[in-house]
């Protein structure tokens, strides 16, 4: 197994609600915060500037959508692209599709609900924050390699960033604190 992404805090904090249930929307906040900081990093890297803000000049995405299109792959889906995805959404980004629609669908696919998704709530639940992406692609693969979901969790309980916020707890007192 690789070297485990370190889980550091880098400040103290706040104690969880002790609030057991989490609000019905919650999972499609967090698909749209990762959509929204998917499209922030593309434009950020210049992999994707939306041809409006260059005064309606050509954009990167449109001359090389393929790059953008293989990022949000990795980002994902932990992989490359296909040759049939590449070049059925390559067609579509060049035709003027809105790139937030790749996104929504990589975000919707079983691939990622069963690897991807999970991971981030575990983030969230054990370390209330979100996952820097080395780490979530650390995560995504192992889980995607045959580790459980459970084990990954135990995993984050044991991390020195849950214990540095929470201290050592039982079981059961993890359970009154969240």
């Amino acid at each position: 197994m690789s070297s485990v992404p370190a889980m550091t805090s880098a400040a103290a904090r706040p104690a969880p609600s002790s609030s057991s249930t989490r609000s019905p929307g919650l999972t499609a906040r967090l698909l749209r915060l990762v959509i929204v900081l998917a499209l922030f990093a593309s434009v950020a890297t210049g992999v994707a500037t939306p041809a409006s803000s260059q005064g309606g000049g050509t954009s990167p995405l449109d001359v090389f959508p393929e790059d953008f299109i293989t990022l949000q792959y990795n980002d994902f889906l932990g992989r490359d692209p296909d040759a049939g995805g590449l070049a059925f959404w390559s067609a579509r980004l060049r035709g003027g599709e809105n790139p937030a629609s790749l996104i929504e669908t990589m975000v919707s696919t079983p691939e990622f609900a069963d690897s991807v998704a999970p991971v981030v709530r575990l983030y969230y639940a054990h370390l209330q924050r979100a996952p820097a992406l080395d780490g979530l692609s650390f995560w995504a693969n192992n889980v995607r390699n045959g580790w459980t979901i459970d084990g990954v969790s135990e995993f984050f309980a044991r991390s020195d960033e849950f214990v540095a916020t929470y201290g050592a707890l039982s079981d059961g007192e993890y359970v009154d604190l969240v």
